[in-house]
């Protein structure tokens, strides 16, 4: 594995951290923050399991369901609710692993990292639109990783996806400590995997 990614795996992430991910479908949240998770001893809220119980007995993979706003949000509440009965109950630090594309999430997650006072870590992952296609496209229905299955759904997502603020969160909320990770993915392979920008407020 890229020193840079272990480097700042095990000095730019604090052990008692909320971390959320960040990116485009098929940009490798998954196994990145799987590879966090077993390196810190993290806890980890799963978007794609969680749906699946949010959504029961209806088609998760129908297009117009995963791009509703109305069945996403249901999601983030339930990750969310989670989120904080986990930080409440363990010291230890806890991932959401979901794609959280607009900064509203990310400040909602703040929100939860801050009355828990726990330091935000943000980790974006990184990679070009033909690497995401081409994971997205080797997915099934029946072997369930995510909803998204389809070109368009990462289009979907490209379409509504904004730039992480840290001078956003840290105005709303002052004293939380932040971190956001950009961790380069265009490889499938974690140790060819990189961090490549560190940002801190």
């Amino acid at each position: 594995m890229d020193h840079g990614f272990l480097k700042a795996i095990n000095s730019d992430i604090p052990q008692n951290a909320l971390l959320i991910s960040t990116g485009l479908p098929g940009s490798w949240k998954s196994p990145v923050t799987e590879k966090i998770s077993a390196m810190k001893g993290f806890g980890v809220l799963r978007s794609d399991i969680i749906r699946l119980d949010v959504l029961k007995g209806q088609d998760i993979f129908d297009e117009k369901l995963a791009s509703s706003q109305e069945s996403r949000m249901r999601v983030y509440e339930e990750i969310f609710r989670q989120a904080e009965q986990v930080l409440a109950k363990s010291p230890g630090g806890l991932i959401l692993d979901a794609t959280f594309v607009i900064q509203d999430l990310r400040l909602r997650a703040a929100e939860i990292a801050h009355k828990a006072s726990r330091p935000l870590v943000i980790a974006e992952m990184v990679c070009s639109e033909e690497t995401s296609v081409r994971r997205i496209l080797k997915r099934t229905k029946e072997k369930y990783e995510s909803n998204a299955l389809t070109r368009q759904a990462y289009l979907n997502n490209k379409a509504v996806f904004q730039a992480v603020d840290l001078d956003e969160i840290g105005s709303r909320y002052p004293g939380l400590s932040l971190t956001h990770l950009a961790i380069d993915t265009e490889y499938d392979e974690p140790h060819r995997w990189k961090v490549v920008k560190v940002e801190k407020r």
